[in-house]
This record gives structure tokens, sequence and C-alpha cells, in this order.
């Protein structure tokens, strides 16, 4: 201490490559810290594929990210000895400190030795001195024979074998035919039954017949025949001799014969006695007379109900007259020609107040080009 005045040493890590540098430190306390890019081949494996052009197989190789910095593309080379060659393969990804991913090699269709090495090349876009990682003693090959299945694998064959990876030249085939000697086309050549005899049916041929069989192809001679017509004691057709109904019934249809009637039928046959006849008024429109537009249902006894006169009530087919107030709402309905509306809601003990109201006429006569409608108002005061 220089007149009391101590400094003591600032400690950290003073080296200026290290990732924890401290400027400000002026002792270096060994905690320097450096990036470190590290990727170690873990272990190798073999996956056998028994596909058509196998047996082949694949090498599985293991890498794990073993230092501080994340990896984020590497290639590496797996070099099997004896002929085999060297294979390279690279992976692009985010490997972070500690995870774990895998390389796959091949395929490899034919032997080499056991004896394989891994070589890492390139990590992070960084070409680097290729290093031995580590090397393994593999058995693929000998495990792809192993696992392969040899058979015959033509589904046409007769000895078709479903589980077979790998054809074997061992097919077998079947003279395809019918073999049953009783069938009408049996094949002596054959030794595997299609399915594709045939056999005589015997039955009745004529599709005319009652009992035609379309499936025989040898007469019997027990052809038996119906006799077509109507077989409903109650229709005017009746047929006695028919043992099979065609549908030719035909019955009475009861209504107005009249072609002058206004309710006429034209597939009426017999006549019951409807018949009714309209006027020479209902030709044409004369059949409405009138529709007041206004009315007093104050008791007095005069004009004290509303009716849309009808010259002749008889004239029409169907009539329809409604009553709506202002809003809209239905008050009153009618469906017979010359009905009085007293002024009530639906014929009750309620009455309309003063005010106007809104009709509606619907008429259809029996002849047709009399239907009509008609709107208007009615004024209501008391």
């Amino acid at each position: 201490c220089d007149n009391g005045n101590c400094q003591l040493p600032i400690l950290g890590c003073t080296d200026p490559e290290a990732i924890n540098y401290a400027p400000e430190a002026t002792e270096d306390d060994g905690s320097c810290e450096y990036l470190i890019t590290e990727l170690t081949y873990v272990s190798a494996e073999c996956l056998v594929d028994c596909g058509q052009d196998g047996p082949f197989w694949y090498v599985i190789t293991t890498w794990t990210n073993t230092g501080n910095v994340e990896i984020t593309d590497f290639c590496a080379e797996w070099d099997v000895l004896g002929g085999m060659g060297d294979v390279q393969e690279c992976w692009e990804g985010s490997l972070m400190p500690g995870e774990t991913v895998e390389l796959q090699f091949g395929p490899y269709t034919q032997n080499g030795s056991p004896v394989a090495w891994a070589y890492l090349q390139v990590v992070n876009g960084e070409q680097i001195i290729p290093q031995i990682e580590n090397y393994e003693t593999l058995y693929c090959y000998e495990e792809a024979e192993a696992l392969c299945v040899y058979g015959c694998t033509d589904p046409a064959a007769n000895n078709y074998d479903p589980d077979a990876d790998l054809e074997d030249g061992s097919c077998t085939y079947d003279i395809l035919g019918c073999t049953d000697p009783e069938a009408n086309n049996f094949d002596p050549t054959a030794n595997v039954d299609d399915g594709s005899c045939t056999y005589d049916i015997y039955g009745c041929t004529d599709p005319m017949a009652n009992n035609y069989n379309p499936l025989a192809t040898i007469d019997d001679g027990m052809c038996t025949y119906d006799v077509l017509g109507c077989t409903d004691s109650s229709a005017l057709n009746y047929d006695p001799l028919a043992n099979v109904d065609d549908g030719s019934c035909q019955y009475d249809v009861f209504g107005c014969t009249d072609p002058s009637a206004a309710n006429y039928n034209p597939l009426a046959t017999v006549d019951d006695g409807s018949c009714y006849f309209v006027g020479p008024d209902c030709t044409g429109e004369d059949g409405l007379i009138f529709a007041p537009n206004t009315f007093t249902p104050n008791n007095d006894g005069v004009n004290d109900g509303w009716r849309v006169e009808v010259a002749n009530p008889d004239c029409w087919r169907s009539w329809y007259v409604a009553i709506f107030n202002r809003w809209g709402g239905l008050i009153w309905e009618s469906y017979t020609p010359g009905e009085t509306w007293p002024g009530s809601v639906f014929d009750g003990n309620h009455y309309v107040a003063d005010g106007v109201y809104v009709y509606l006429v619907q008429g259809e006569g029996w002849d047709p080009a009399i239907t009509f409608k008609k709107t208007g108002h009615i004024t209501i005061f008391r």
C-alpha cells in the first residue's frame, strides 16, 4: 500500500481468446471458457432390407455433439474394407450439445470386410482433417443372407410363398381348367380346378311358360302355362278361366256423367245422381255484386254488418273472405259466400274499434275463367 491506497487484484478470465474474456480483470482465476466444436462417433448398426433387388443392407451410424456449440451440418464417410469403396453422407439441422443424430450409409449389395471406419470430414461448413472416430466389426451381409427368405414370389404360381422376400426360381405352374369328369366341359389335362365347370341343368326352357327356368340348359318337358286375364270376380271383365291376373281388371267409376253439369266427371262410368247445374248468371263475374267500403256496427238495426254481396252463392266452387287490421293481423275470415261480418274478432264477444280495415276476397267459379282475387278497405265508425 502506498500512502494507504491499497488496490486489490480483479479476478477473471484474462485470455482475449476466451468466450468469457473480462478486460477489466487484472488476475486470471482460471475460469476461461472456449467454444468447442466437437462431434463424436458413437456406434453403428446394420439395417437389413430384403427387397426385390436384395438382399442388401445399410449401416446406421450414431453421432453425438460432445462440444458446447450448436452443430448445423456435418459430413462423414463410411469406409468399408474389401472393395466396397468410400461412401459420404451429410446431415443438416440443429444438433445442440448433448444431442444425438443418425446417418445412414448404403445400400450395399455385395459382401465386404466386416471391419469398417467412420471418418468425420466437415463440421459446420468447415472442412476438417479426416479423422478416424472409431471402427467396428459388422456382419451386415451375413445378417441379410440369414434373414431374407428365398422362395417363389410369383402370385400366379401354384407354390407362391407370400412370406418370400427373394425369388429363387422354384415357381411351378398348374394347368387351370375343369377337373370334374361329371362336368360337360371336363378337361383331362387340367390339374387345378379353376371353377369353370358347367353342368346340364334340367328344367323348363320355354320363356313363355309360367315355370320358365332361365338357368336350365336341357328341357325336361315339365313346362306349364298360365291363362292371363282378370281374376277379380268383382271386376266388370272378370275371366273365370284366368289363373294369372294380368292387371287388366276394369271397375265401375261412380260420379256425374252429364257433361253439362257443373261437377261432370269424364272418368265416371255409372251416374250416381250427384250432378248439379248452375244458372246463366254464373257465366261471368255477375256472381260478385258489391263489397261495401263502410258500415256502422252500433246495433241500431241499420248497416250493422259487412258482407260481400253475391248474386248467386251457387256460382262459386270455392270462396274465401279475410279481414285484417292496420298491422296486418287477421281478425275474421269466412268460406261461405254472402256471410256477414258483424265487426267481431273471429265471431267472438270482442269487437274491433273504429278505424280502417283491409279485406281480401278470393273466389273460384265453376267456370275457371271466373276465378278472381280482390282487396279493398272498410271504414268502421259508430
